[in-house]
């Protein structure tokens, strides 16, 4: 039987969700740490929510905001779930206080600026998603630092790539796209992302490859 890209997505992410510990926003959910809360309202802050889809992040525990998952057992945010937000601006440093961050989504969006190298610095994240999210530029080798990494999705044409090196480090790295980047023939990829060895999805659809090893 074939198992679509999706089907594997909804797997990796219900397993995730559950290592991870991620509370549901209730009454009755863990309070956050307000240092965090603090550094998610400058993040807000930074940005423009045309459609105001952040109105919601008040109140003192952030646990309870939309988009936003703690740890059940200690309050940490852990999550962060933007997608299709449509905000726009730059992202804020402040995100860096976010340590125990193990899921980042942020695709669908408009931000106005590179993709900053603060990104490579959350050493706990698992999942990563920067699709369409309005980011681009020259995609950071700071990224080869997430070493706990199993998720990444950087499909857009809007990222660039002067070498794939940075992802060989990615050992548990299990899905990989990077469609509508150019590599072309002046990039080597196949060895990069033959280190890979957790791989199960590559995707190099629009990446304009011409000459594929057999």
């Amino acid at each position: 039987m074939e198992i679509t890209n999706s089907l594997v997505i909804f797997i990796f992410l219900f397993f995730l969700i559950i290592s991870t510990s991620i509370v549901t926003t209730s009454s009755n959910a863990t309070s956050c740490i307000q240092r965090e809360r603090k550094s998610l309202l400058v993040f807000k802050q930074s940005l423009t929510d045309t459609y105001h889809l952040l109105s919601a992040w008040k109140g003192e525990n952030c646990c309870e905001w939309k988009g936003v998952g703690c740890d059940s057992r200690n309050g940490h945010v852990v999550m962060l779930d933007l997608r299709g937000n449509m905000l726009q601006g730059e992202l804020s440093p402040s995100l860096q206080n976010l340590k125990r961050l193990h899921y980042l989504d942020l695709s669908g969006n408009g931000f106005s600026a590179s993709t900053p190298k603060f990104l490579g610095s959350f050493e706990r994240l698992k999942y990563l998603d920067l699709s369409d999210s309005g980011l681009g530029g020259l995609v950071p080798h700071h990224l080869g630092n997430l070493s706990r990494l199993q998720y990444l999705d950087l499909c857009s044409s809007s990222f660039m790539l002067d070498d794939l090196g940075w992802v060989s480090p990615l050992s548990s790295l299990r899905y990989l796209n990077l469609s509508g980047i150019a590599i072309g023939k002046r990039i080597d990829w196949l060895h990069p992302v033959n280190m890979l060895r957790s791989l199960l999805t590559l995707n190099l659809a629009e990446c304009e490859i011409t000459n594929v090893p057999s």
